[in-house]
């Protein structure tokens, strides 16, 4: 059984590189479906936007970003940057999750779980995040199966907020007339403390 199933100006545009080349930390992609298209429409619609948005594609790839984006989070600017992989593999972005075994870590991994079941491209980043010891043990102690992770607020650390986290309100959008992306937006949470936890009785 393969492992996985048991475990506008203001816009840019994220191209994977054919070719691996010297600099930072080197992180393989996984291999993703075609990428979609980018409308012009929804790219300008990301570039208005007044706070970080990104696009994400089925594999959870960011196709393009606004700059709010790009100077909030600069590792959604890496080419061939993919939320799944960045966010739970050690790096730029996961650094900026605050209490990430706790806030994101879980519902990133829930996200991938239900995806993977039917989306065979999924099992290959499944494959690849899990290649990390401390992803690997939260991916066998859960069973989450939630269908996404938007909607949440959660610690983020960003410039100017450290050593205290800013909570974020992370958010998705499924735009009618391109199904297959996802407008992918962190917003600034009403409110700097964090959230009381809700009750699950």
């Amino acid at each position: 059984m393969p492992r996985s199933a048991a475990c506008s100006p203001s816009t840019r545009t994220n191209r994977r590189p054919s070719t691996g080349g010297p600099g930072a930390r080197c992180r393989p992609c996984s291999p993703p479906p075609v990428a979609p298209d980018v409308p012009d429409d929804l790219r300008d619609h990301i570039g208005r936007l007044p706070f970080p948005a990104l696009l994400e594609g089925p594999d959870f790839g960011i196709l393009a970003y606004n700059r709010r984006a790009a100077r909030a989070c600069p590792w959604t600017a890496r080419p061939g940057a993919n939320v799944m992989v960045d966010l739970l593999l050690p790096g730029p972005g996961r650094d900026q999750c605050a209490q990430w075994e706790e806030h994101w870590a879980p519902p990133l991994l829930a996200q991938l779980r239900q995806g993977a079941l039917a989306n065979s491209s999924l099992r290959a980043i499944v494959d690849q995040v899990c290649e990390d010891p401390q992803v690997r043990e939260l991916w066998h102690r859960t069973a989450d199966l939630r269908r996404h992770a938007y909607g949440t607020t959660r610690p983020m650390h960003l410039a100017g907020w450290r050593p205290r986290p800013a909570w974020v309100r992370i958010m998705g959008w499924q735009p009618m007339h391109e199904p297959s992306l996802r407008v992918i937006t962190g917003e600034p949470a009403s409110h700097t403390l964090q959230p009381e936890r809700r009750s699950t009785g």
